[in-house]
C-alpha cells in the first residue's frame, strides 16, 4: 500500500514538474537588443542593468518620460518611436522593455517583431498563459529561474504576425500587465 502511494506521488510530481519546465523560457532569452533585465542572466540572479549601462550601449535616449506605477514613480526611456525601457526610480534598474517595430532589437535566439508567432513557438514552445483582446493575442512565457520575469509576445490573431515583444520583471502579469503590453 505504501509503495503504491509513493509511486503515485512520484508520478504526480513528475507530471507537474515536467509541465512547468516545458513552458519556461531560459532567462538568458529575456533580453531584447542586448538589453536585459539582468546583466548576466542564467540560473543566478545578479544586479539588473541600470541606465548608465544602457546609455553606454545605445547612447542618449530620444526622450525620457516620468510615469507613475503602483505607489512610486519611474522613468521611461524611448529610443525612436519603437523601443521603450522602463526604469525603477529608486534603484535605477530596468523593470520592463517594450519593442514595437522591426528595428533589429531581437531576443538572443533571433525572435523579433514582424516574424510569425509560429517562429516563437518553434523557438520557445507553447506559452504558459495567453489572453485574446479583440484582434490581438498576448502569449506569456515565464523565466526558468525566477517567477519575477516574464516575456510577452503580442501578435495579430489573423495574420499571426508579431507586433510587440515585452520583457516584464514584475512577475506574473495580471490584467494591468496584459494591458501594458497592448498599449
Amino acid at each position: 500500500m505504501l509503495k503504491k502511494i509513493f509511486v503515485t506521488a512520484l508520478l504526480m510530481a513528475t507530471f507537474i514538474f515536467s509541465s512547468n519546465v516545458c513552458n519556461a523560457m531560459p532567462e538568458i532569452e529575456m533580453s531584447l537588443g542586448g538589453v536585459g533585465t539582468y546583466a548576466n542572466a542564467g540560473r543566478y540572479r545578479v544586479k539588473p542593468l541600470n541606465s548608465s549601462a544602457v546609455r553606454n550601449m545605445y547612447g542618449e535616449p530620444t526622450s525620457i518620460v516620468m510615469y507613475k506605477y503602483y505607489k512610486d514613480y519611474g522613468y521611461m526611456w524611448r529610443y525612436g518611436d519603437s523601443v521603450e525601457i522602463y526604469f525603477n526610480r529608486r534603484e535605477d534598474e530596468i523593470g520592463a522593455i517594450k519593442v514595437t517595430a522591426n528595428n533589429g532589437w531581437k531576443t538572443p535566439r533571433g525572435l523579433g517583431v514582424g516574424m510569425k508567432i509560429e517562429d516563437a513557438e518553434r523557438m520557445y514552445g507553447k506559452p504558459f498563459n495567453f489572453k485574446t483582446v479583440g484582434d490581438k493575442v498576448v502569449y506569456i512565457y515565464g523565466g526558468d529561474a525566477t517567477p519575477d520575469l516574464t516575456m510577452g509576445i503580442v501578435f495579430d490573431k489573423n495574420s499571426h504576425q508579431i507586433l510587440k515583444l515585452c520583457i516584464h520583471v514584475y512577475g506574473y502579469p495580471n490584467y494591468e500587465g496584459f494591458q501594458w503590453m497592448l498599449e
